[in-house]
């Protein structure tokens, strides 16, 4: 999780930096709303550093996410004909088999 500095610094009355323009920031039900997941997910997946999240103010500040950011690590977790353009370690590589030995049963004996 990243703070406001490295995020350009503080964002103005107006929702822009001094470095970048305007910014997008969402909040943990915006976001949980967008992926269609809960807001517990999205919890547990900042912890897991699965998707990328910054605090205003500091450690005890309110967890915000770029929507640029946000979007562009969407889209480096798809599965599917396009390969992703980074890699992100919280995406699996693509779907994953699972294979159980099947166990013979007798019949009754």
């Amino acid at each position: 999780m990243s703070t406001c500095a490295d995020a350009g610094g503080p964002p103005t009355r107006d929702g822009s930096t001094a470095e970048d323009g305007p910014i997008d920031l969402l909040t943990v039900s915006e976001v949980a709303e967008l992926l269609r997941v809960s807001d517990s997910w999205i919890y547990l997946a900042i912890q897991d550093q699965r998707i990328p999240s910054l605090r205003i103010g500091g450690s005890d500040g309110p967890i915000r996410f770029l929507r640029s950011e946000l979007t562009a690590d969407i889209r480096s977790c798809r599965v599917g004909p396009h390969p992703p353009r980074r890699p992100n370690p919280g995406c699996p590589a693509g779907p994953r088999t699972v294979f159980v030995p099947l166990t013979e049963h007798d019949g009754g004996a």
